[in-house]
């Protein structure tokens, strides 16, 4: 019989429905379960681990990699593999270092570039226009368009904006919530 460690034993045993001697745990093995690179510093930080930049690996989320000396003190049993290439089709290779607009120093594919532009006439803000957090599953339909029309003029404003929300609309969300971007977006595309 295959010994397996403990960390691919716990998850084995898992998906096998069987009672592993913990419950596993993944943070960052995926696009879905990943971490932002800020949030990341910021645990190095609190956990006093070495500072150094840490490496963008999903640059469309701007999601990390959790190294091994993190990984270790948060108890992680599933590491991801990397992906040849990041979300944007360029290769996860020749790694450099690049200064995020908040400050933080990064290592990012070689081939990860940025326009920076003092006019903001080449960004363009692709999502961002419903709080999927709080406001949209828990909110009131008027408080759904209150903050889509709010954001709206915010992120509209010139163009260069395309509406979606800021993360996944999941299950659970009131139907009628769903509803009110829609009627929000319908108000303020009548303006």
């Amino acid at each position: 019989m295959e010994k397996l460690s403990g960390h691919r034993k716990r998850l084995k045993d898992s998906l096998a429905h069987k009672q592993p001697d913990r419950i596993p745990i993944d943070l960052g093995s995926t696009s879905v379960t990943g971490i932002h690179v800020l949030a990341i510093d910021k645990l190095r930080d609190f956990y006093g681990l070495e500072k150094r930049p840490v490496k963008l690996i999903e640059p469309y989320q701007m999601l990390g990699e959790i190294e091994n000396d993190l990984a270790d003190i948060l108890h992680l049993d599933v590491t991801g593999i990397l992906a040849s290439n990041t979300l944007f089709g360029f290769p996860n290779e020749n790694w450099k270092e690049f200064r995020t607009h908040w400050g933080q120093v990064l290592l990012v594919p070689g081939m990860f570039n940025t326009i920076k532009d003092e006019n903001g006439d080449r960004l363009v803000f692709c999502g961002g226009g419903i709080d999927t957090q709080k406001v949209l599953p828990f909110g009131k339909p008027s408080d759904v368009e209150n903050q889509v029309i709010e954001l709206c003029e915010i992120f509209s404003k010139d163009g260069g904006f395309v509406f979606n929300p800021i993360h996944n609309v999941q299950a659970n969300v009131p139907v009628e919530n769903i509803a009110a971007i829609f009627k929000a977006l319908d108000k303020f595309n009548s303006n």
